[in-house]
């Protein structure tokens, strides 16, 4: 199914292109008179109509143009009224600002030429200084038509939302789960700073309106130099900037089998500098394995009896392992009268009016239950040799414990020293023990590990990491650490081929909250969840070439846009009026404002013709090693 942000941004574009050529076929009007004249008597006054009232037309075309294109003003307009100015916020201000000088001539009912050369003209010229150093200043036309810009802006920005939405679309069908990105997601903005750019000229055209003003020339043309300003700021490739290296590298991350929730995820990967993993589901592979039982006191089948009743309704892989161990056993499970699932630490149920527990050393400890120096000495043992361990306690004593562990990812070692080279610290945090973590941390090759880690703790350990000035990536499940994923500068999800049919109402709810009725307050808080910002892999071995694939988009972004604002600087002393002494115009032409974007459009060109030719030579090498198998 196609997106919607897609579909629309298509028949826009598709709308456009004729509106578009129109527009700009209008330049064309003197010479295809002159050409009348000369070959086609005919249609001589039919050109001649047109090319008198050519104005008109392009105001037609431009004003067509804005109502297909709306959204794109109301979102800059949005911006502004949240005080966040971005690209599509200059754009909006400087469509406003050129129609507003494309339409004066036409209220007035002058051409541009005429009105240069008419009385009324000159005396407002006299009156526009009041001193002698401009007096030899051009007399340009004061409103020269600036609908063409309004076809730039449109134009691109046409096609940079058609870029997003289709490289949206592109990376949604890698999860393979119906997930599509949010309309608002798609159109976020790569790099900061195009909204410092917006702010920087906003406060330079009022200063140099300020300036004109201190310097003695009349209010309503002080205003106008301070509106040309920020016109001719306006890079008319900026939408472009972002959009280009977005899709073309999302060719790169399908072939990664990466997907992003949200294009704000370029930033934040590429910004990371530390890498935070759990272990359930992320450096392991496949179900948990028992790999020793030691019961005390009573048999193996009713020790079995006692675990699988009370991990009956959990949903932790592990519970699925002891209840399938106990039928296999033989072991009769009992009647429970109540269930109660501690995230993090365990289990507990009632049975024949006694608690029965299943869970972690400490919680079992914290809960009043004793146990024995033989368990204990047992479960250093076991500790030792990186398994995981359960206590299962019946009223107040301990009846023995349960160690399984996971197939640890071979070639996590070899990811964890990618990363290394690319400048991120890798950190292991994990709910079991000391000697458990370490041993883990050891067999994995991650240097950095912390220890009894549970849901909360990872909150505060993540906001002590961001209080030192840590920019935070965090890899791990959404139905297990949810509230430590909001918490991550960048989450990390693990790709999900099919998606539960328990979470359709919800997308992502965390599996323990699902028997409930969720509250109001609890479904913002999930629905807030499931639209994190998130980069999805299929595992952790693509990481490193998924971080370095994003940290060449935000880059070249980057670059494309500081490219884009470096002519606006460079056309800033003409459109102040800087210049007008040296026998500049007065105002700059439109053709100056579009030419003022030729940096920016070189540089977007340029950068696509490189990122484009790195992906036709992955493709040929990938094409020749499947030859050659």
């Amino acid at each position: 199914m196609k997106h919607p942000a897609y579909m629309k941004s298509l028949i826009r574009l598709l709308i456009s292109i004729p509106l578009l050529a129109a527009l700009f076929s209008s330049a064309a009007l003197p010479f295809l008179f002159n050409w009348s004249r000369l070959y086609a008597p005919n249609w001589t006054e039919t050109f001649a109509f047109l090319e008198n009232h050519a104005s008109f037309l392009e105001f037609v075309f431009a004003v067509s143009l804005v109502i297909v294109h709306y959204p794109i003003y109301l979102r800059g307009f949005a911006q502004i009224r949240n005080r966040r100015p971005r690209s599509e916020s200059m754009i909006a201000v400087s469509t406003g600002i050129a129609f507003m000088f494309g339409v004066l001539p036409l209220i007035l009912n002058q051409s541009a030429a005429w009105f240069a050369q008419s009385p009324l003209y000159a005396s407002a010229m006299s009156a526009l200084f009041t001193f002698d150093a401009f007096s030899h200043a051009p007399l340009e036309p004061i409103f020269p038509s600036y609908f063409h810009l309004i076809g730039f802006w449109t134009l691109f920005f046409a096609l940079g939302d058609f870029l997003r939405a289709h490289a949206a679309i592109m990376l949604s069908r890698v999860e393979n789960s119906g997930k599509q990105m949010r309309e608002e997601e798609i159109y976020q903005s790569l790099v900061p700073f195009s909204g410092y750019a917006a702010n920087f000229f906003l406060v330079l055209a009022f200063l140099c309106g300020l300036v004109w003003l201190l310097l003695g020339v009349s209010l309503p043309f002080t205003i106008s130099f301070s509106l040309f300003v920020l016109l001719s700021a306006t890079p008319c490739v900026l939408p472009l900037a972002e959009a280009v290296p977005l899709w073309i590298g999302s060719f790169f991350l399908v072939e990664q089998c990466v997907s992003l929730r949200s294009f704000r995820a370029v930033e934040t990967v590429a910004l990371s500098d530390t890498l935070v993993l759990g272990k359930s589901g992320i450096l392991t592979e496949g179900e948990p394995q028992i790999t020793d039982l030691v019961p005390e006191g009573i048999t193996m089948t009713a020790f079995m009896s006692l675990a699988a009743a009370a991990e009956s309704g959990s949903r932790h892989p592990i519970a699925k392992v002891i209840s399938e161990h106990a039928i296999r056993l033989r072991a009769k499970f009992g009647r429970i009268a109540a269930f109660n699932e501690s995230p993090g630490d365990g289990v507990e149920v009632l049975m024949n009016g006694a608690p029965i527990r299943v869970g972690r050393k400490e919680w079992i400890e914290s809960q009043g239950v004793r146990i024995s120096a033989n368990l204990l000495t047992k479960d250093d043992q076991l500790a030792e040799k990186g398994k995981t361990i359960l206590y299962v306690s019946n009223g107040k004593n301990a009846k023995g414990i349960i160690a399984y562990e996971y197939e640890l990812n071979t070639e996590t070692a070899e990811t964890v020293r990618e990363l290394e080279k690319q400048g991120i610290e890798t950190i292991l945090m994990i709910g079991e023990g000391t000697r458990t973590a370490k041993t883990v941390a050891k067999r994995l090759g991650i240097p950095n590990f912390r220890h009894s880690i549970r849901a909360a703790d990872l909150v505060r350990e993540i906001q002590l990491l961001q209080a030192h000035g840590k920019n935070v990536a965090l890899f791990a499940n959404l139905s297990e650490d949810n509230l430590a994923l909001k918490q991550a500068d960048c989450p990390i999800l693990p790709m999900i081929e099919k998606e539960d049919p328990r979470q359709k109402e919800v997308p992502n709810v965390p599996e323990i909250l699902i028997e409930a009725e969720p509250t109001t307050d609890q479904n913002a808080e999930l629905k807030s969840i499931s639209v994190l910002p998130a980069l999805v892999v299929k595992s952790l071995v693509v990481l490193p070439s998924a971080h370095s694939l994003l940290k060449k988009i935000h880059s070249t972004a980057r670059q494309n846009t500081v490219a884009s604002f470096f002519g606006p600087l460079l056309a800033l002393p003409v459109s102040s009026g800087l210049f007008v002494t040296l026998g500049s115009p007065l105002f700059p032409a439109p053709w100056l404002v579009a030419l003022a974007s030729f940096p920016g459009l070189l540089v977007t060109i340029l950068n696509a013709v490189r990122v484009g030719r790195e992906y036709y030579s992955i493709q040929s090498k990938k094409t020749v090693n499947k030859e050659k198998r």
